[in-house]
């Protein structure tokens, strides 16, 4: 899955995990949003460390999948999005990100 983009990687993820539940088998998904921080001089989406923090206890949580509902990075620059994205890849989740 080295090639595939965050939402490719997520949707094939998603659909392992789902032939592997038992349709009677509660599981858990976690909702998050906001891991922009206060812009260029809070490192932008890690809120020093804080994202980094939150999505480590969702994780930790073993969820189905995870939702982002929205306000990812400060900035549209290739650098915020690459570094939050990296971030999102490396925690090894099924991430379904809300934009409007």
């Amino acid at each position: 899955m080295m090639n595939l983009t965050l939402h490719e990687r997520s949707e094939k993820l998603l659909k392992q995990r789902i032939k592997q539940l038992n349709p009677r088998d509660p599981f858990n998904f976690v909702f998050m949003g906001d891991s922009r921080g206060d812009g260029p001089n809070d490192n932008c989406f890690t809120m020093s460390g804080e994202f980094e923090l939150v999505l480590k206890k969702a994780v930790e949580l073993d969820p189905l999948f995870i939702i982002h509902g929205g306000d990812t990075v400060y900035t549209g620059k290739k650098s915020t999005w690459s570094t939050l994205l990296r971030l999102l890849k490396k925690s090894h989740q099924t991430f379904l990100c809300l934009y409007a």
